[in-house]
Order: structure tokens, then sequence, then C-alpha cells
């Protein structure tokens, strides 16, 4: 088992917290994962066992072969907030997201059931208040990106996300 200090620290480095907008149903849907992508599996599979996570992915790194194949475990909902919360006294660079994460997770827990009975506007309000969530985290994680790290950029998908949305990381260059 991972101590909960080490899964911070590696959290703040190589973790990343994603709110992805599906829009698979008439109303968008959102939801909280915790991702670590790595060039360890068994790190990998360590998380998702201690976590109750079934699902880890190869991601073949085709764009330079010197490159090592990495491995991404997906954490989601609860079990994400969950996480968040065990890890929350010990993050530094990646505490304020967890901050918004957790938000959106509660806000999700408390609104999760009776959707029927709600009305339009209801509904708008809820969704409206998620997507600003949302928005607040893409706007903090380009503010941490300011320190020299990543930032968004149409060069290299973000293995984190896929690319999702169209979100792309590449490194910052000096000013």
């Amino acid at each position: 088992m991972l101590s909960i200090e080490y899964l911070a620290g590696l959290f703040d480095g190589e973790g990343c917290i994603h709110i992805p907008l599906m829009k698979h149903h008439k109303t968008p849907s959102y939801g909280l994962r915790v991702i670590f992508c790595l060039t360890h599996e068994e790190v990998i599979n360590r998380i998702a066992k201690q976590y109750g996570v079934a699902y880890c992915r190869l991601r073949k790194n085709h764009m330079n072969v010197k490159w090592k194949d990495a491995y991404q475990v997906q954490i989601c909902g609860e079990r994400a907030a969950q996480m968040l919360r065990d890890m929350f006294p010990f993050l530094i660079v990646k505490l304020e997201e967890a901050k918004v994460g957790l938000l959106l997770q509660d806000h999700i827990t408390r609104y999760r059931s009776g959707w029927k009975r709600r009305t339009q506007e209801e509904i708008g309000a809820i969704v409206e208040y998620r997507e600003g969530i949302r928005l607040q985290l893409k706007a903090l994680r380009r503010l941490n990106a300011s320190d020299g790290m990543t930032a968004n950029s149409v060069e290299t998908p973000c293995p984190a996300s896929d690319g999702a949305e169209g979100q792309y990381r590449a490194k910052l260059r000096s000013v």
C-alpha cells in the first residue's frame, strides 16, 4: 500500500484533476476525475488496486521512439473525491485545484437525485454552476502552468486527458 504522503507528492508532480464535459444527453453532465499517467506500470497498478479501480491503460508513445510507454489510471467520482480528501493535507502545487474538484463532487452528490422533478430553470442553474467550476479549474491549471512546467498548446496532446476538448500541453518558452 502506498502512503498517502507519497501519493500526494506524486500527484502534485505527475497527477491531473480533470472535469470532463459530457454531452451525450440533452443535458450536459460533469464528473470528477483524478488521473495519474506514469512510465512505471507497477506504481499505476498499486494506485488502481488501492482505490478499487480496475482500469489501467497503456499509452504507446508514437511521436518519439525514444520515449517510454506510459500507463494511466483514472479514479472517478466519489472515489476521486475521497482520494483528494485523503491527500489534501499534503498537497502543495495542486491544493487549489483539489478544492475546486471537491466543490464539484460535493455539488454532484447533493443534487444527484430528483432530476425528473426539477424545472428547466433549476437544471439550467445546476449546469451553469458546474460549468463555472469546470472553467475555474481550467483557469487554475493555466495559472499553475505559468510556473514554467506546462501550458496549453497545439503542439502536443495532453496525455492525461487525451487532448479532450482540444486541450494540449507544451513547454513554455522563457521570456
